[in-house]
């Protein structure tokens, strides 16, 4: 009302009015001018601490309808010109300048998402580099009438036991155990038999927790491998129960974490995939569980998690 007002009275002021109304007038001025200031000038610092796209179109045409004039404004005419990759680079950027730690770490995911998003052929399971070479792995058998089906079935569900870590392991313990936490990983599953299966997803969780980036990549390179052309349906739902229980308890580690973000988002089931993700990026910016949960709790979890 008050700017409608002024817009009014700026008509009448050039046809030599009263002096009375020239002070009126000028009084109006002030007031609008001070309560445009008030309404707009935190408004604007606040929007160019965030640069999300929609307020700051929200704010500029709001500054441009109230004859507000910034150089901020200037710079968001700059802004709504970038790409979404781009903005969310400078949007991360100014969370880290002004202390907005959960920001940034936000934004960060969704940075990463996007790349993702864009680049997910490159993120096929087979093509992750801590991976064996497939024939090397089918060499590990010494004696063996079947390398190239066991080359061919490196990566795809089977009922029996590795023939050597799937990564790039080279130290004979760290195979071993490599290879003794994919029995573990089938007897949750029941791929084998295990008179008691939770058991054998604690000591998968508990590998995961004593072991480094290697073995931590191992068992998620192993999941993921028995979720590969699985035909049993308990079998796979197992498996992916696993996989979140060990998400939740720690991170897959740089070398495979997206490719098994991307693994989950195209063979992940609908009713617990989101879930799957989010907690990919949860637990990769938390320090890992300090212990594992005992057996009969491992149900309860999944339920508090949503999965």
């Amino acid at each position: 009302m008050l700017f409608k007002t002024v817009k009014s009275a700026r008509e009448i002021a050039g046809k030599h009015p009263t002096p009375k109304f020239d002070e009126l007038y000028a009084m109006a001025i002030e007031q609008f001018e001070g309560w445009r200031e008030f309404r707009l000038s935190s408004k604007l610092e606040e929007v160019m601490k965030t640069l999300e796209r929609d307020e700051m179109s929200e704010i500029y045409a709001e500054c441009k309808r109230l004859e507000y004039v910034s150089s901020s404004l200037d710079e968001i005419e700059r802004l709504m010109g970038v790409s979404e990759q781009e903005l969310l680079k400078m949007q991360y950027k100014k969370a880290n300048e002004n202390g907005m730690a959960q920001r940034a770490v936000e934004k960060e995911i969704e940075l990463k998402e996007l790349v993702l998003d864009q680049f997910a052929a490159n993120f096929t399971f087979e093509k992750c580099g801590m991976l064996r070479d497939p024939i090397d792995y089918a060499n590990a058998k010494t004696f063996s009438l079947h390398r190239d089906e066991h080359a061919a079935g490196m990566l795809v569900w089977s009922k029996n036991p590795l023939l050597t870590s799937l990564t790039r392991i080279d130290d004979p313990a760290c195979v071993k155990e490599a290879t003794n936490a994919f029995k573990c990983i089938q007897g949750y599953c029941g791929d084998i038999r295990a008179n008691y299966p939770e058991t054998f997803g604690v000591k998968v969780i508990e590998t995961g927790l004593d072991g480094d980036d290697w073995i931590r990549a191992e068992i998620y390179a192993g999941l993921m491998k028995q979720l590969s052309e699985n035909p049993n349906g308990y079998s796979r739902n197992k498996a992916w129960e696993l996989m979140m229980l060990c998400l939740m308890h720690f991170s897959p580690g740089d070398g495979i974490e997206n490719f098994l973000q991307i693994f989950i988002r195209e063979n992940g089931e609908s009713r617990f995939k989101d879930v799957m993700v989010r907690q990919c990026h949860v637990i990769a910016y938390e320090v890992s569980a300090a212990a594992a949960p005992q057996a009969h709790m491992l149900p309860s979890m999944l339920r508090k998690s949503g999965f």
